[in-house]
């Protein structure tokens, strides 16, 4: 009975040491060139994200903001009235200058008439 204890106890050191054996040779072997594909996988992802900041920036830069479209949207407004009274100006001058030129015509027949 002790012989078969020792036997399944031997074997069962051995499975163990096999086992042991295993994970020593994934350690020294695999799992170092398995952190470097995750550091270069990391590192790859901190470039691209890196330059997506960059990217992101430059689209902030360019965009115009609320206030700078709500301010230019008053200048546009006032140069449109300032249009608008520049071109009624022009209109009264146009008839001014029509009623101008009818007196100009007037003055001439009368003075054509009394000579």
């Amino acid at each position: 009975v002790q012989m078969e204890s020792a036997t399944v106890l031997s074997e069962r050191v051995q499975s163990c040491e096999d086992s042991l054996q295993r994970h020593d040779d994934f350690i020294h072997n695999d799992i170092g060139i398995r952190f470097e594909k995750i550091d270069d996988g990391l590192l790859a992802h901190k470039m691209d994200l890196e330059e997506l900041q960059i990217t992101v920036t430059e689209v902030n830069a360019r965009k115009a903001n609320r206030t700078e479209l709500a301010e230019l949207q008053k200048r546009v407004d006032g140069v449109a009235e300032i249009q608008t009274r520049d071109s009624a100006t022009l209109e009264e001058a146009h008839s001014n200058l029509e009623k101008l030129h009818d007196c100009i015509n007037m003055a001439n027949d009368n003075k054509a008439q009394t000579q």
